[in-house]
């Protein structure tokens, strides 16, 4: 019977790559630190990483090790303020822009426009890349911090950054998208004063009041979609408590009991919510919303629109009604 002689190589770089494999497909056995670096990973908060890319572009992919692209981020955040501070400070117009470089004025103010808009997208995606980096790195789901007032107090301050503390990523970047579109509809509209005689009519000017329409619409439409983020993290944040308290067998039936008492019933609040709104609109004069209109409709007509008018006219033939 003939034996078979088995050669054993001492390379000390062999516990060291874990990506590697044996000649029979099996994976190499992982190292202590190896292990100790994953559990490391694997702690990490997707809450804590997207709030601090909220705060700061690219601090969120640093929480986490993520240095490279979140110096990226870092300085695209520095660039972005940094232009338009420079923009300030030195009086930098569009007129100004325009006679230097002889590009046309509305081809310069659609361009800024554009750069804005690319700057809070830019925002919001650094902040969903730190979350979704966090979440790759970790062993288990992450299913929602545990401190319950945390979703709320976020959502007060920027729609769907509740719903990403409470592992909801997908309604969270609904409702973010809803908040970045609010706030450039807003900028956009505080710009008009400025922009619109740069327009003028003609198919440029038509172009530029039916962007104005849109941003008039979707004000309105993000506010209240950021009343239904902060009440839905509220709401989802208590559900997700509870189901966490039935998961958890070592937690007293007291404490269970005293859980199932906070949590405030959807109907009732659905209801205080509404009997709010009819407050609010019972306090608010009636000819208020009617009057509002009647003077952006007298300011689009001083200044030559034509699409403004006639839009403010049909909505307050629905106010009339």
């Amino acid at each position: 019977m003939r034996t078979q002689k088995i050669w054993v190589v001492d390379d000390p770089h062999w516990k060291e790559s874990p990506e590697k494999t044996r000649k029979d497909g099996s994976p190499l056995e992982k190292t202590k630190e190896d292990i100790r670096l994953a559990a490391a990973a694997s702690q990490k908060s997707p809450a804590l990483a997207f709030s601090f890319s909220m705060i700061a572009w690219g601090s969120g992919q640093m929480f986490i090790g993520a240095y490279r692209p979140g110096v990226i981020f870092m300085a695209l955040m520095v660039l972005f303020y940094g232009t338009l501070s420079a923009m300030v400070l030195f009086g930098v117009s569009a007129s100004r822009l325009a006679a230097g470089t002889g590009i046309p004025t509305p081809v310069i103010v659609a361009g800024l426009l554009v750069y804005l808009f690319a700057g809070l997208a830019c925002w919001l995606a650094n902040a969903i890349d730190a979350y979704y980096r966090t979440t790759r790195g970790r062993a288990e789901t992450f299913r929602g911090v545990d401190n319950e007032l945390w979703p709320l107090c976020a959502s007060l301050l920027f729609p769907g950054w509740g719903q990403f503390l409470n592992g909801q990523h997908k309604k969270g970047i609904f409702f973010l998208s809803c908040g970045g579109l609010g706030i450039f509809a807003g900028i956009f509209l505080s710009l008009t004063p400025y922009t619109w005689p740069l327009f003028g009519k003609g198919p440029v000017g038509h172009a530029f009041e039916t962007c104005l329409i849109a941003a008039l619409l979707l004000i309105p439409l993000s506010l209240l979609m950021w009343i239904v983020s902060v009440y839905d993290a509220f709401s989802s944040c208590k559900e997700l408590f509870l189901e966490k308290l039935r998961r958890n067998p070592t937690i007293d039936n007291a404490r269970k009991r005293a859980a199932g008492k906070r949590p405030m019933p959807r109907l009732s609040a659905i209801l205080a919510l509404l009997l709010a709104i009819s407050v609010g609109n019972q306090l608010v004069p009636s000819g208020y919303y009617r009057n509002a209109l009647e003077r952006v409709r007298g300011e689009a007509v001083k200044h030559d629109m034509e699409l403004i008018p006639g839009f403010m006219g049909e909505a307050i033939e629905l106010f009339d009604r």
